[in-house]
């Protein structure tokens, strides 16, 4: 249940921003202020090939199958 939690904190704070939301029926995030844009790219760019080489969706149906 972080959603709610990151928003709120988002709503609050201009340092901070709600970028994508993931439907595996659990709520997840990532929170970091809004000038760490390095570690933002990073993370991103991390998850980028974990979906690429099918990582990611190896995980997620070991964890949550049938997401």
């Amino acid at each position: 249940q972080d959603f709610p939690v990151n928003l709120d904190r988002a709503n609050q704070d201009p340092n901070f921003v709600v970028t994508q939301k993931f439907f595996t029926g659990e709520q997840y995030g990532f929170a970091t202020s809004k000038d760490r844009t390095a570690l933002m790219d990073a993370i991103n760019g991390e998850l980028k090939k974990l979906k690429d080489d099918g990582t990611y969706d190896q995980i997620l149906q070991k964890y949550f199958p049938g997401a």
